[in-house]
């Protein structure tokens, strides 16, 4: 008995000390008011559950809460009641007091914005770095040069960078940060390194997955002819390839090379290369920026299927006069620029001409000489940029662009040979084989623009530009193939082709594209613009039986087109460095009363998974609507621009892909990415095509598949720039007048690629570089058998030919190609005159990398009789060859 009240005692005095060392706070109540206004319910606790509380109800908001509340701690009723108002709470003794806070005092914001330049020659810097190191706030500076930060305080302190330059630290205050010019100067002790892999942050408006190429970058690789080319570049990044030794242009995952959007001071440009690739339209000199955009592509871009090449040209000196004449194997280049008004007006010109002709037509005398035949090569290039530009205030700025050029090339032949037989009846036959040919093709780009920049605050910049591009192509060709019987002059065997070839593209269009820094983690650019478009296209071909047709009767006709887009993209920065960019592009087509209306979303996120790790996404719509035409037979870069119409539709382009970035111990960055592309209503010319007749009757519609993995390993260092770039990639086509409409690979469906680049600086006079490549050989059709095909309803006169069956399309592949340079560049010379000389050599080891394989005749005595044999030769492109290039400058 005493025990039970020994418990009951201990039990008690354990309950008493809980309670004394309860708080008001921590006591448990229950009401059942339901949902009511939050002064009754305050109320409520004083009245039922007997909370002592204090307040004044004028200070109680007029918002109602959930008063049914079951054994729940006052602390956190109280919590949940008062959350998103001014009122707040504290403990006096054995009292809670209700208490309004004071509302804060307005933050002060204000925004800094302007442009970067180079302090030396006024160049605008383009995807600089700015940084607040007060705030720890970023931008990077646009197309144009611009940047815009808004920040909270009156106190900031800007930090510049670009690669290349010395950095700049700027102390502003609210009332010096309006817009102005930030002056960086070039780093005497810097060493160009090419940027391959920008992360989104880097360039927030580019997308996802761009790389980005300076002029001067260009000189760091091994060249060929002693001639740097930006697209011969390109080609060393991973996801971009090109045909034997840059023939045939550049294919990016899996795309034709007109899906490539070519810009040039904001103006598309529809041929971009000399040489049938194997140099382009880029005079170096004149290169001030390039950007190549493969996925997750920015609203603001639209009109192509597979990438974006974004190219800036110089500006001109606003400073002093400077220029460079550069003597290479191939071309001659000259470029002058300065002021024309110190500090407001300056102007820059740079021609190139090239002169192939001097030592092509005597050397390919020499060499159809040997081989019996009589006729040369000719083959000459030039290429003219200039811009001028005039700075009214800092706000306004006008720029005129142009360029102008052209390619001529022409190739002419002749062979007689005797061939001597014997007949059945021991008698002796002769005959005269006769073959000749010419080939003449001449194409030119022109294009302008009229640009203007205005800046309309510290958060709002604009660029208008008025633009003119025309392409002209035009071709002659014909052959002969005859074998004559000197006895009798009677003709045993005759084979004649003549044909004729023009295409004509030329628009003009106007557009505006706004800059807006809403505020510092969110940006807005949005933009119109429309183009007018006039399509030539037409080809003649024809043969001995058709010789007599009319040229009149051949349809060539001309189309307009009336083009139209607008669009808007946000950058979002999230706060944990990540940035998500969303937009969409709607554009429209008017033509042959058929109008046509494409909305393109875009998508592209880079979100940092730790300090060194960014995972990325991106996905896209694309619409093109034009497409382009090139046709195997002619065997010349022969291409026929053609827009999409009321029979053809505009080709339309899906796009998704990831990637991943680690930086491993500040050393180097590796990154991988996977993608998936899916084309429609795809056009080519159909199989057997009459080119007699309308285009629209030749091409067949199709679709195409592009998938793959892509890997980079890259190293930068004050003195080192090296990279490893792999590709492994699938691409085919299905035309439904190809290949009996079953799916076939693409010619450069290239199932492994990889480069291979390293360039070093030895000292400050010296570096070298070099590069290897190796990629899978593309796919290809060869005639398996000859038969023969009446054409006695079809020509006259009525005749019968030989016709070739190729079996499935594709279906054999190239030998791998690989190749090796290196080069070396000598630099040296004080400030004002400076040289440099460029020695290396292209196919080190000589690896005959075949071009094409192609079908020749040979006559040949079967039973008595004079036969033609057809047999295949491999064609190679580029030996061995070394190269020199001395440039100076001032």
């Amino acid at each position: 008995m005493n025990q039970r009240y020994t418990i009951a005692f201990f039990f008690l005095m354990a309950y008493a000390c809980a309670s004394w060392g309860q708080t008001p706070l921590q006591q448990r109540i229950s009401l059942q008011e339901g949902n009511v206004q939050l002064v009754d319910a305050l109320s409520a606790l004083v009245v039922k559950a007997n909370v002592k509380l204090v307040f004044d109800p004028g200070i109680i908001p007029d918002t109602r809460v959930n008063a049914t509340v079951q054994y729940k701690p006052l602390k956190e009723v109280l919590d949940l009641w008062l959350s998103g108002t001014r009122v707040r709470y504290r403990l006096n003794e054995n009292l809670i007091l209700l208490e309004q806070v004071a509302t804060p005092p307005p933050v002060s914001t204000f925004t800094v914005s302007g442009t970067l330049k180079d302090a030396l020659s006024g160049e605008l810097l383009i995807g600089a770095y700015v940084r607040d190191s007060l705030s720890g706030k970023t931008a990077v500076t646009n197309e144009y040069g611009f940047f815009s930060l808004s920040l909270l305080g009156d106190k900031a302190l800007i930090q510049c960078y670009y690669l290349g330059y010395e950095s700049l630290s700027v102390p502003l205050n609210a009332q010096s940060a309006k817009s102005q010019v930030f002056l960086l100067s070039p780093s005497p002790l810097s060493f160009p390194v090419v940027v391959v892999r920008p992360t989104l942050e880097q360039t927030p408006a580019s997308g996802s997955d761009a790389q980005i190429i300076k002029g001067e970058d260009l000189n760091l690789t091994p060249s060929l002819l002693g001639e740097p080319d930006l697209i011969r570049m390109l080609p060393l990044l991973p996801g971009v390839t090109t045909g034997t030794d840059g023939v045939e242009g550049i294919h990016v995952r899996g795309g034709n090379p007109e899906q490539n959007l070519v810009l040039i001071d904001d103006v598309p440009v529809y041929n971009i290369y000399h040489v049938a690739g194997v140099f382009s339209v880029f005079n170096t000199s004149a290169i001030r920026t390039a950007e190549i955009i493969k996925g997750g592509f920015p609203a603001r871009y639209g009109g192509r299927l597979s990438s974006v090449l974004n190219v800036r040209t110089k500006e001109g000196n606003s400073q002093r006069y400077s220029g460079e004449f550069n003597l290479g194997m191939l071309a001659l280049r000259a470029t002058l620029e300065g002021p024309v008004i110190k500090d407001k007006c300056a102007f820059f010109i740079s021609g190139r001409q090239s002169f192939l002709d001097w030592y092509i037509r005597p050397l390919s005398s020499y060499l159809k000489e040997n081989r019996g035949e009589r006729g040369d090569i000719g083959y000459q290039f030039h290429d003219l940029n200039a811009k001028l530009h005039y700075r009214f205030s800092f706000k306004d700025v006008l720029y005129l662009s142009y360029y102008n050029g052209s390619d001529f090339y022409n190739n002419d032949g002749f062979r007689s040979d005797t061939l001597i037989f014997l007949a059945n009846n021991k008698d002796t036959l002769r005959y005269r084989s006769d073959q000749s040919y010419v080939e003449q093709l001449e194409w030119g780009n022109k294009i302008a623009s009229l640009r203007w920049n205005h800046i309309f605050g510290d958060k709002l910049f604009s660029n208008t530009v008025l633009t003119y591009s025309k392409l002209e192509v035009g071709l002659h060709y014909y052959d002969t193939d005859s074998v004559i019987n000197l006895r009798n002059q009677s003709t045993e065997y005759k084979v004649f082709n003549i044909g004729d070839f023009r295409s004509a593209i030329e628009d003009i269009g106007i557009k505006s594209d706004f800059d807006l820094s809403m505020t510092d983690k969110r940006t807005v650019r949005f933009g119109a613009g429309i183009t007018r478009r006039f399509f030539s296209p037409g080809a003649l071909a024809y043969d001995d039986g058709i010789g007599n047709v009319d040229p009149g009767t051949i349809k060539n006709e001309s189309i307009g087109t009336l083009e139209y887009f607008a669009y808007m993209e946000q950058v979002w920065r999230l706060k944990n460095g990540g940035l998500i960019n969303a937009g969409v592009h709607g554009a429209g087509l008017r033509v042959q009363n058929k109008s046509y209306f494409s909305p393109q979303p875009r998508l592209a996120a880079m979100l940092p998974l730790g300090r060194a790790t960014a995972l990325r996404l991106y996905g896209s719509r694309m619409t093109q609507f034009l497409h382009l035409l090139s046709s195997s037979g002619i065997g010349l870069p022969t291409d026929l621009w053609v827009p999409a119409t009321a029979k053809i539709k505009p080709g339309q382009a899906w796009q998704a892909g990831a990637g991943f970035d680690v930086e491993i111990k500040r050393l180097f960055d590796f990154s991988a990415d996977i993608y998936f592309k899916y084309m429609t209503d795809l056009v080519s010319f159909s199989e057997g095509a009459f080119f007699l007749n309308d285009w629209q009757e030749n091409v067949t519609i199709g679709n195409g598949r592009s998938y793959g993995l892509e890997l980079m390993w890259k190293k930068s260092t004050p003195k080192t720039t090296a990279w490893v770039a792999y590709s492994l990639s699938w691409t085919d086509r299905q035309f439904d007048k190809i290949n009996f409409g079953r799916r076939y690979p693409f010619k450069y469906d290239r199932r492994h690629d990889l480069k291979i680049v390293v360039s070093q600086k030895l000292t400050k006079w010296l570096s070298i570089s070099a590069d290897w490549v190796f990629s899978s050989g593309f796919a290809f059709s060869i005639p398996l058998e000859q038969f023969n095909v009446d054409l006695t309803d079809i020509i006259f006169p009525p005749q019968v030919v030989g016709a070739l069956a190729f079996g499935n399309k594709n279906q054999y592949r190239m030998p791998n190609y690989h190749r090796l340079d290196i080069s070396a560049n000598f630099n040296f010379g004080k400030r004002s005159l400076r040289h440099r000389i460029q020695l290396g050599v292209y196919n080190v080891y000589n690896r005959r990398n075949p071009l094409y394989y192609n079908v020749r005749t040979r006559y040949v005595n079967e039973n008595y009789a004079i036969r033609a044999k057809k047999e295949f030769v491999q064609t190679t492109l580029i030996p061995f060859l070394p190269s020199l290039n001395y440039a100076v400058s001032f």
